[in-house]
């Protein structure tokens, strides 16, 4: 499965001078769990909503004094929007990480892939197959009818 048709078009992006606060109200408004802070078009970090809370709330630093830039991770793990999803997933496993930016081969971000998406993605493909399954269950069990 390709990540193109399956990846987030939709990327909630700030800047990495952009307050934690101003981070964390896009994240409520926009339903998602993280941003990923852009210098440009290119990701340079993510903030997950996880970050915010270890990072920031439990230490007592203030969101709205907090720039984004001081607690992302900018080791930042992408793949390319012609990576494969099980290649995708298996890249979160390794690194131990729910989501992945998808970009270009000049890095430009294009989406995001999450676990959920690759969860949602296997889910059907799953039901598909036991619906194989049991279309073949159906016919054999007709099969000795006809016969008869």
């Amino acid at each position: 499965m390709s990540l193109e048709r399956l990846c987030s078009k939709a990327v909630v992006s700030v800047s990495p001078e952009a307050t934690v606060l101003e981070a964390a109200n896009m994240m409520r408004s926009k339903h998602v769990g993280c941003v990923v802070a852009v210098n440009g078009t290119h990701p340079v970090g993510i903030l997950p909503d996880r970050d915010i809370v270890l990072e920031v709330v439990a230490t007592g630093k203030k969101p709205s004094e907090t720039a984004v830039r001081e607690i992302m991770t900018t080791n930042l793990t992408m793949v390319n929007i012609n990576y494969d999803l099980l290649d995708a997933v298996r890249l979160m496993r390794n690194r131990g990480i729910r989501r992945l930016p998808v970009v270009d081969e000049h890095r430009r971000l294009l989406g995001i892939i999450t676990m959920d998406d690759g969860l949602t993605a296997f889910g059907a493909e799953i039901g598909d197959l036991a619906g194989a399954v049991q279309k073949e269950l159906d016919l054999e069990a007709l099969a000795p009818a006809a016969m008869g």
